[in-house]
């Protein structure tokens, strides 16, 4: 099982191994290092701003998201104004633009732990991994990583692929596709790092 904690030193770690292994041990390889990505949490490293366009229907929409770590980041419009905001293990969201937060509701001990099994669970239950070094996205060169999931809480099919930095491991950009046909629902998420993101204090 992979431990969330673990899981940058295991990326790096698996990525690596995948240029010398032989075709079952970068098989391995290619698995261990998309599970890492699936439960990395983030936690005591740099902010990281979100863009994501969400495709539904015709229709697109897009968001900004700052993520401080596991389950802590800030919300906002497209054009930047901010919406709601999850911190301390507490959900809020403001009316007038970051002005005021109210609070939603607080998560217990139990839930966050519950989210986090989850992340395992999909991730060691993931199948149809897809390693690629080298690949190139708009004139920027990763390593290509994809990967075929159940999503534990709907118990929808996801199709994941990431682009990672083969030098820092950061994942630059994220393509979800939840469901298939008709239905999907596509999310793409672009990163990068925002060093001098401070999270919003609702106390003060």
């Amino acid at each position: 099982m992979i431990k969330c904690s673990q899981a940058v030193s295991v990326l790096l770690a698996a990525a690596c191994a995948l240029v010398t292994a032989a075709p079952a041990q970068a098989d391995e390889a290619c698995a261990e290092a998309v599970r890492a990505i699936m439960t990395e949490t983030r936690q005591g490293q740099p902010a990281v701003k979100h863009v994501s366009r969400t495709i539904a229907g015709g229709a697109e929409t897009l968001s900004l998201f700052w993520s401080t770590g596991f389950n802590e980041g800030l919300s906002a419009s497209a054009d930047g104004v901010p919406q709601s905001l999850f911190r301390d293990g507490s959900f809020f969201f403001t009316t007038d633009g970051g002005e005021n937060w109210t609070l939603s509701r607080r998560y217990d001990d139990a839930e966050i732990e519950a989210i986090v099994d989850g992340m395992i669970w999909q991730a060691e239950n993931a199948d149809s991994f897809t390693c690629e070094e080298g690949a190139q996205f708009e004139g920027r060169v990763g390593n290509r990583y994809e990967v075929l999931y159940t999503q534990r809480s709907t118990q929808q099919p996801v199709r994941t692929v990431y682009w990672v930095d083969p030098v820092s491991a950061f994942v630059w950009r994220t393509e979800n596709t939840f469901g298939e046909g008709e239905a999907a629902m596509q999310v793409i998420q672009d990163s990068e790092p925002a060093p001098d993101f401070e999270l919003p204090d609702p106390g003060n």
